[in-house]
């Protein structure tokens, strides 16, 4: 690689997860130089949405840390100041616990008819048949929802990083109940239309509703239940079967949630419906990362510089102030460190939470009476819950017939199991290759130079929230006289052909 980049910038972000290319879009647009850096040959990190190919790839590489630790001594050259160097780590320690396996044959004799892929099944795919669509695959490390009414979607209006990206609704909210899927009724219109729910249930469930949405810290229905749980205020008003659908579905708690919790995350919820459909969430074509890509897309077109596969090997420090990167035999400096957490010398960095994954294809859909595209499904038990998102064709992340299946939570084996076959039960979809790993989230644990800014990498929680929030604070650090995301100037008219006078005219003539 070349070493002719500047060796001075503003800011250095070292990463291109999510939270890092927000902050590099939102600094770039304030008119700072920055340089922005990532060890992978793809955009994201953890956060990245791959192709078969590449997501196979990936897979192999397992949880092995291939970073190779030189020593602070081999930095000393790079500078006549008297620096301490801290050595960057791998983000595969952010993994453990990986299997993958297929669940069909490696080829189909050419003797044999060819499927249609729009009516494919298990047993008609064969791994060379899937692997030759590798790139009509679009699978997510991070799978996440927007808000319709959220903060992602403000920011990206705002930005003009929605230009960037398109979107489908969640089409279908459901619920893993009495050993069977159902629809979760979370709008009026849900409601009125549903045939599972009588019309006494349907006048118990729209006062519930109703009662959530117009929430504020004033409001009587909750003060008796301050100090209960939402599972409590629930259940004194609902039958069990309904308490849990806004319990899990709608208010994503589980049996501990206090009560103002859940109202408060149900409210969110309920606020969102009918800004682009009958559906709260919007899925992002192609996969999650679109929106990263688009925020370092908008940092480029501000001048910021993209380098991919490119290492830093250790954060210098003078003092008790961050100084600049080792990287590739030199040393670049900057006034601020964006850096994520992944990437932390050891110093500074701890694990955190942990949460079990699972990235599945299927030969068909959980939910085959549902609109197709993006389903939704809460998987609750007495300890524990998984949420599971499944994506068909038109979402542009998979092949026309098949469906992509992410899997977050810890009882994830015990919904495979109720959910999916891995043999040869017909009546459920089949799995035809996994993956299951235990993702870890990495903490700045020590003390940091003021100058350097750490990023969290992909939480547990089915929106982008936090990571905007993370963002903005890690922007106003940097840039505290300046507005995030300010509106940027009206581009210019282009220039017209009609005369602007009749004189102009009869000149012109």
């Amino acid at each position: 690689m070349s070493d002719d980049l500047p060796s001075t910038y503003d800011v250095i972000i070292l990463g291109t997860g999510m939270v890092e290319s927000i902050v590099a879009a939102a600094v770039a647009r304030t008119g700072k130089k920055v340089l922005h850096l990532d060890p992978n040959t793809y955009y994201g990190q953890l956060w990245a949405t791959l192709s078969l190919d590449s997501f196979e790839l990936w897979a192999k590489t397992g949880t092995s840390n291939t970073k190779t630790l030189k020593g602070e001594d081999s930095f000393k050259s790079l500078s006549d100041k008297a620096l301490k160097y801290y050595e960057t780590q791998d983000e595969r320690d952010c993994i453990s616990d990986l299997t993958f396996n297929w669940n069909i044959v490696e080829d189909i004799p050419e003797s044999e008819e060819e499927p249609k892929e729009e009516n494919a099944s298990g047993n008609e795919y064969s791994i060379k048949k899937i692997r030759d669509v590798s790139r009509k695959f679009n699978i997510d490390l991070a799978p996440k929802l927007l808000f319709a009414k959220g903060p992602m979607v403000e920011i990206l209006i705002k930005s003009q990083v929605s230009k960037y990206v398109e979107f489908l609704n969640v089409n279908n909210i459901l619920i893993y109940i009495d050993d069977a899927i159902e629809r979760v009724p979370c709008s009026k219109s849900d409601v009125f239309s549903s045939k599972s729910v009588n019309v006494v249930d349907k006048r118990l469930l729209m006062k519930v509703l109703t009662s959530i949405q117009s929430y504020t810290e004033e409001s009587p229905f909750f003060q008796e239940y301050e100090n209960k749980t939402f599972l409590d205020y629930l259940k004194a008003n609902l039958p069990e079967k309904f308490a849990n659908f806004i319990l899990y579905s709608i208010a994503a708690g589980d049996q501990n949630t206090p009560c103002l919790e859940g109202v408060q995350k149900a409210k969110k919820f309920l606020s969102c419906l009918g800004y682009y459909g009958n559906s709260p969430f919007l899925w992002p074509l192609y996969g999650s990362s679109e929106l990263l890509q688009g925020f370092c897309r908008q940092c480029a077109v501000f001048s910021g510089i993209y380098c991919l596969n490119r290492e830093v090997e250790a954060i210098a420090v003078e003092g008790d102030k961050y100084y600049g990167c080792a990287s590739n035999g030199i040393l670049l400096q900057s006034e601020h460190l964006v850096v994520s957490n992944s990437l932390l010398p050891q110093q500074f960095r701890g694990t955190g939470p942990s949460v079990k994954r699972a990235v599945l294809i299927t030969d068909k859909s959980i939910f085959p009476e549902g609109k197709e595209g993006v389903s939704l499904l809460q998987y609750p038990t007495d300890d524990s819950a998984a949420t599971i998102l499944e994506l068909s064709g038109n979402t542009c992340s998979v092949p026309k017939g098949l469906f992509i299946v992410q899997i977050v939570g810890n009882c994830l084996e015990e919904a495979i199991k109720n959910l999916f076959s891995e043999g040869g039960d017909d009546s459920k979809p089949k799995i035809l290759y996994s993956l299951r790993f235990t993702l870890h989230q990495m903490e700045c644990t020590g003390k940091l130079p003021e100058n350097i800014h750490a990023c969290p990498g992909p939480d547990f929680a089915t929106d982008f929230d936090a990571e905007i929030r993370k963002a903005e604070e890690i922007f106003k650090k940097i840039c505290p006289e300046e507005e995030f995301f300010a509106p940027l100037p009206p581009e210019p008219e282009p220039p017209s052909d009609e005369p602007d006078s009749p004189e102009e005219a009869t000149n012109d003539a």
